[in-house]
């Protein structure tokens, strides 16, 4: 298990600001095919899609400043985050622990059936305490070498590349998306016991609306931790 302590003076968006994190600070998800690193602080910061050997589409570890990252925080003072796997499995769990609340979010990627489209899901709580967060999504494709559009797909959000080569991506939240240039963000309140969940896909994935969204993240999260499979 790792453990960090963000000052009562500093908060979490400023420490996750900095320009780099150290690569201790990174736990593995990953689906057999591929693999994203997940910072100590609740940030999708390296991931190649949909394969080890494509293109990234997010590369913030290597570059702050255009690398692109898919991250969520929470805003509370004082956070200590640690993360830790589900026992045998490649879920991993982050927890943000504060004098007003805690909050928790659970990564993975699904394997067997599922993997057909390759998929991030990532689900919030709060488990204790009423918390303020901030998703944003901000990919960039081959190595943030390569422009893309955001288009409205039902209540997903689709994100483009120009480069007609490249897989485009999906994204589904049970919050409210907003666009902002080429980003998604969500801004929103977990109350205690309350959960909110993301999930970035392959654009060939048909889940669109959010009541779908927890229903496949329910199947998939039940599957990956049964299995016992670590890829």
């Amino acid at each position: 298990m790792k453990t960090r302590v963000i000052p009562p003076d500093c908060m979490p968006h400023q420490v996750i600001n900095n320009k780099y994190q150290p690569i201790e600070n990174y736990a593995v998800i990953g689906n057999l095919h591929t693999v994203a690193l997940v910072s100590l602080f609740g940030s999708v910061d390296f991931m190649c899609f949909p394969r080890f050997d494509s293109p990234s589409v997010f590369c913030k570890l290597l570059d702050a400043e255009k690398g692109g990252s898919f991250s969520i925080t929470p805003s509370m003072d004082g956070i200590i985050c640690k993360q830790l796997y589900l026992h045998d499995t490649n879920i991993l769990i982050t927890r943000f622990l504060a004098e007003e609340g805690i909050a928790e979010i659970i990564d993975y990627m699904p394997v067997g059936p599922e993997a057909a489209w390759p998929a991030i899901v990532r689900r919030v709580t709060s488990i204790r305490g009423n918390i303020r967060y901030k998703m944003v999504c901000s990919p960039r494709f081959d190595y943030a070498s390569g422009k893309h559009s955001v288009k409205k797909s039902g209540r997903a959000f689709l994100f483009v590349p120009e480069n007609d080569k490249l897989e485009s991506l999906r994204l589904i939240g049970s919050t409210s998306l907003t666009v902002k240039a080429a980003d998604v963000s969500s801004a929103f309140i977990l109350k205690e016991g309350e959960t909110a969940s993301f999930v970035l896909c392959s654009a060939q994935h048909n889940t669109s609306g959010s009541g779908e969204i927890s229903i496949y993240v329910e199947q998939t999260y039940k599957e990956r931790s049964g299995s016992g499979k670590t890829g």
